[in-house]
């Protein structure tokens, strides 16, 4: 067995916010086998990384044959069994049961039972679509965060195992344990990206709002709102993102929402129709008591369509019925508005809970 010790000095001290829990308890994980089965294959390569005496450090444990598996497993165990959560990239899925099974397999005590786990691709794939990459390979989202990697990929790793068991080439050994190396710091590096989740979890602050007017390409210009925003947390890409018409966009600290206005007349339907009229020459219901004593030959028993009265307004979209009243332009539609009168312009404390409602629609 080879064993590797290489510090990370490119991590900046800024990494720990983003931390689950303290530097030292951490334990991060990436294997490298030269297939999907434990059974029908070998484990040439642990590399772990972890807090030790004020710097990051990666351990690669690497088997010059089939022979040395167990000595790594009892290798990663000395380590592992000093931490408390095991972060990981869709370790779920392949790396954390290929190792149970090889644990088994060996007769060896699994270390992994007594850890818990942290996988940060399943929690950046919840917001994969608010992101808007093309996958969330953890190569792409490295990129997506001006994370440079010097490796071609992993594709060709087992056939250069494979030639490395036979030639034994320095280079060889350095291009397998590089890319392996490569997939912890990185791993380490995208931590903040975890900071997005805050978008949706916690409150943001709208600090400025006003509305605007917007090109539509082909067609009339329109309205649109402008929220300037305050964010709980520091992003540190940035973003542009859009979803059912509404933009966001953000960096660091502060972001900007823009949604669009409906201008126009919109229904107020009333939930307890039996109680209403219809009168079809208004288009409009009334409650029966007020107009119970109307010539019933201009009314009708109201039913849940008809059951509204209009309203000309400002309008923004609302996404569920979170703010009431709500309107829509039909009955049988799920499409809501929430009317924009002069005191929701001027109250910060309604844009701030607004701007948060569409950020959730957008996450979602």
């Amino acid at each position: 067995m080879i064993k590797r010790i290489k510090e990370l000095t490119d991590i900046p001290n800024t990494i720990e916010e983003n931390l689950p829990t303290s530097p030292d308890q951490i334990l991060l994980l990436d294997i490298e086998t030269t297939g999907f089965h434990a059974d029908r294959s070998d484990l040439y390569l642990i590399g772990c990384g972890y807090y030790e005496n004020g710097s990051w450090k990666i351990s690669q444990f690497f088997a010059e044959s089939s022979k040395d598996q167990q000595e790594l497993l009892k290798a990663f165990s000395d380590i592992a069994c000093k931490k408390t959560l095991l972060i990981h990239y869709n370790g779920n899925r392949f790396d954390v049961p290929y190792l149970k099974r090889k644990y088994e397999s060996f007769g060896l005590k699994d270390p992994l039972d007594r850890l818990t786990g942290f996988d940060v691709y399943k929690r950046l794939n919840l917001y994969s679509g608010f992101l808007k990459l093309s996958d969330m390979k953890l190569r792409t989202v490295m990129g997506f965060m001006g994370i440079e990697r010097e490796d071609a990929g992993g594709g060709e790793l087992v056939r250069v195992y494979g030639d490395y068991l036979i030639d034994r080439r320095e280079s060889q050994l350095d291009e397998l344990l590089s890319h392996n190396l490569q997939d912890l710091s990185g791993l380490l590096k995208i931590m903040p990206l975890l900071s997005v989740s805050d978008l949706f979890d916690k409150p943001v602050r709208a600090v400025k709002a006003r509305i605007e007017r917007a090109s539509v390409p082909g067609g009339d210009s329109k309205h649109e709102l402008m929220l300037k925003l305050r964010l709980n947390s520091s992003i540190p890409v940035k973003i542009n993102t859009m979803s059912k018409g509404c933009y966001f966009g953000c960096r660091g600290n502060e972001g900007v929402l823009r949604i669009p206005i409906f201008e126009g007349e919109l229904k107020y339907f009333y939930a307890d129709y039996k109680n209403y009229y219809y009168f079809p020459q208004e288009d409009q219901a009334i409650h029966k008591s007020v107009s119970a004593f109307s010539d019933s030959s201009f009314r009708e028993q109201a039913k849940a369509y008809n059951c509204y009265t209009r309203k000309l307004g400002i309008y923004l979209p609302e996404y569920s019925d979170e703010f009431i009243p709500f309107f829509k332009k039909v009955y049988d539609t799920n499409e809501l508005f929430l009317e924009f009168t002069d005191e929701r312009k001027t109250d910060r404390e309604f844009c701030s809970s607004y701007a948060h409602h569409i950020l959730r629609m957008m996450a979602s």
